[in-house]
Parts: C-alpha cells; sequence; structure tokens
C-alpha cells in the first residue's frame, strides 16, 4: 500500500473543512436572540380547528424538488445573497393543538426573512392563533419542526460519508418555550430514510459532536414518530439539518389576535468534514 509523505518523511494528512449548507450572517443576531424571526414572506400554510379534542397541523417530510419549503425562492442561490438567494430548504412540521380555553382555528406556516438588503436569510416554522379574538392563558400545543438541505456548499448536491462529519453547527431560535431540544437531521443517501441523532442541543447556539453518535429513524409522515436509536445503519447522507421538539408545553400568558403560539427558526447550519 502506498502512503503519501511529505517533505520531512511523515505522513500527509488533511486538514478539516467546513461545509455550510446554510450560510449565516452575523447581522441577523443580536446578543443571542434572532432579529425579526417572525416576519417575512411564507410558503406552506395549513389552518385547521381546534373544537374540543386534540388537533393535528402537519406537512411529510420530502426532498422531492417541488417540495421546497421556500419555493421560487430557492432559484439562483448559488451566485448571489439578499432577495431570492435562499438555498433549496425542505422540511416538514406536525403541530398540536391539545387545548383551547376559547377553541379557535390555527395555522402552520413557513416564513423567509429574505429582505432588500445584502444579508443571508433564514428560514421559520411557525404556528399561529387565527383568530380575530385573543386567546385566554393555557393553551396547550407541541411542536416538532424539520429542516434538511442538500448537503453540499449552499445547498448544492453532494453525497458525504457519515464518518466524516465530524462535528455540525447551526443557530436556532424560538419565541417561547426554553424546553426546545434540537438534533441532527439526514437522509441516508442509499435509501432515502430520514434519521436523527440522539444527541442534542438545547441552546440557540448549538455545536453537536457526532462521534459514537446513535440514530433513530423518524416517520416522514409523522415527524413525532421515531425508532430506538441504534449505532447507523447507513454510510452516506445527501441531505443535512435540524430536527426541533418542544415537548407538551403551556402557555402561561393570553395571547393577542393572531398572535404566535410557536416558532422554530434557522438562522445558518453547516458541518465539519475530517477529510
Amino acid at each position: 500500500m502506498f502512503l503519501a509523505l511529505n517533505a520531512l518523511g511523515a505522513p500527509l494528512t488533511r486538514a478539516a473543512s467546513i461545509v455550510a449548507p446554510f450560510p449565516g450572517d452575523p447581522d441577523y443576531i443580536a446578543q443571542g436572540t434572532m432579529v425579526g424571526a417572525k416576519t417575512g414572506p411564507h410558503r406552506s400554510t395549513f389552518t385547521t380547528r381546534y373544537q374540543g379534542e386534540p388537533a393535528v397541523a402537519s406537512r411529510p417530510l420530502s426532498v422531492h424538488p417541488q417540495s421546497t419549503l421556500n419555493g421560487d425562492l430557492s432559484g439562483n442561490h448559488a451566485a448571489k445573497l439578499g432577495p431570492k438567494s435562499l438555498p433549496p430548504i425542505y422540511g416538514g412540521y406536525t403541530a398540536v393543538v391539545y387545548g383551547m380555553k376559547e377553541p379557535a382555528p390555527f395555522t402552520t406556516r413557513s416564513q423567509f426573512q429574505d429582505g432588500p438588503s445584502r444579508r443571508n436569510d433564514f428560514v421559520n416554522l411557525n404556528v399561529y392563533l387565527e383568530s380575530n379574538q385573543p386567546q385566554p392563558a393555557g393553551l396547550e400545543f407541541s411542536f416538532t419542526g424539520a429542516f434538511l438541505f442538500p448537503a453540499g456548499e449552499s445547498g448544492t448536491p453532494a453525497i458525504v460519508p457519515l464518518e466524516t462529519i465530524t462535528n455540525v453547527m447551526f443557530f436556532v431560535a424560538s419565541q417561547r418555550t426554553p424546553a426546545r431540544l434540537s438534533r441532527v437531521l439526514v437522509r441516508d443517501a442509499d435509501s432515502g430514510d430520514y434519521y436523527v441523532s440522539d444527541y442534542h442541543e438545547s441552546e440557540n447556539k448549538a455545536v453537536i459532536a457526532l462521534a459514537g453518535a446513535k440514530w433513530a429513524k423518524i416517520n416522514p409522515t409523522d415527524l413525532t414518530i421515531a425508532g430506538d436509536y441504534l449505532p447507523a445503519a447507513f454510510q452516506r447522507v445527501d441531505h443535512i439539518g435540524v430536527y426541533s421538539t418542544i415537548p407538551v408545553t403551556e402557555l402561561a400568558e393570553p395571547l393577542p389576535t393572531f398572535g404566535v403560539i410557536c416558532n422554530v427558526a434557522v438562522h445558518s447550519f453547516e458541518y465539519t468534514l475530517s477529510r
């Protein structure tokens, strides 16, 4: 076997590299708070109504070219920043409202900060009270959301050996709940199945090392359904992203007219390759 050597006779090693499928920009972060996390154009709107039994709003997870959350905003993303520069963003969600003091409709939607400035943008999954009447305190809900990007630089197609992904870094925020957990989400490049890591992070600025991680297969039609965490049964990934869960939560404060029940927003996403 041939071993490459440097001028001193030592084995050559490749430096680790960082890949940014969803590049971020510090202009959007102020002291750990995401700026404008509830604004922007939206896609994928779905409204349902709570009427006394748990009500579910969901969107399956898919990477079909016509299933991007951001639709036309994904075009021509590599050549510029600013409007219409977002890379393709795939995703899904399962939102459940367990109780409202005054039954009303609610809406899930994906929203994008895509203003006229030359800054990179971010994506939100939001659940809104869809009513012109305020809601008293006590609304109960849970939320599971997924964001998935093609694994290459700025969301370009790529297939990456799982064993070479050492660390995953992203900035994720939620308006209200401190109980959010975020995990690494990947798509098996060979089977097309989706897996989430047992390693997780609760802070907004997340760094997750994947050495020794176990993985659970998730149901793309209901993101709350996952298998057991086991050593990886796959070797290559072609999409990578964030899977965030907010457990059953009761709001201690009333909601204003058309108020935000909850949101999960991702500002940036990148990972480190060992080679």
